[in-house]
């Protein structure tokens, strides 16, 4: 399953793929305003000390995740170092998308929680929690002993996610032939 939260991303023709990512990187790397940068994250959760894969495409020549834990609000934990960007263009809703893939490996020591990757391309962009901001959310899982399980709604995120066409609010499915 994907999740993918967007940053300033122009609009891509899935059909036209390499050449619109081609435009896109010479557009982004032309003006002054921010690169495209999206991902999402081969599984939803990982253990801690496992490595997680991040799935990015980006118009920037370069980028990095910053990671945080929400607590009492964003906890900084981790910084990458900066990763050669590459792009690929969104495909449709039930097409694997097949970005380039990032492993990272997780420090043993961070706790079961709600983690963010925020997509930094360098060019200034402040972490936000509005859908603006390039992050991709995660969770580090524990080890079974707690009272609390904190479940992420990932079919509503794919179900009203507008990347790839495939969003219900745009595009409700519609049966040919409906029950009943």
């Amino acid at each position: 399953m994907r999740y993918v939260r967007q940053a300033h991303i122009p609009a891509i023709d899935p059909h036209r793929a390499l050449v619109s990512c081609g435009r896109a990187r010479r557009a982004a790397l032309l003006s002054a305003g921010p690169a495209m940068i999206a991902g999402y994250p081969a599984s939803a959760s990982v253990n801690p000390g496992d490595t997680l894969v991040l799935h990015v495409s980006t118009t920037a020549r370069r980028f990095r995740a910053h990671f945080y834990r929400w607590s009492d609000g964003l906890v900084p934990v981790h910084v990458t170092a900066w990763l050669a960007g590459k792009c690929a263009a969104p495909r449709g809703a039930a097409d694997d998308w097949d970005w380039p893939a990032y492993p990272l490996k997780l420090q043993g020591d961070w706790p079961s929680a709600v983690y963010l990757a925020f997509l930094d391309d360098g060019r200034g962009s402040a972490l936000s929690l509005a859908a603006s901001s390039a992050a991709i959310l995660f969770i580090v899982r524990g080890f079974g002993r707690a009272r609390l399980l904190y479940k992420l709604p990932l079919a509503t995120y794919h179900a009203y996610n507008f990347t790839g066409g495939g969003c219900f609010y745009k595009n409700p499915p519609r049966s040919l032939e409906p029950p009943g």
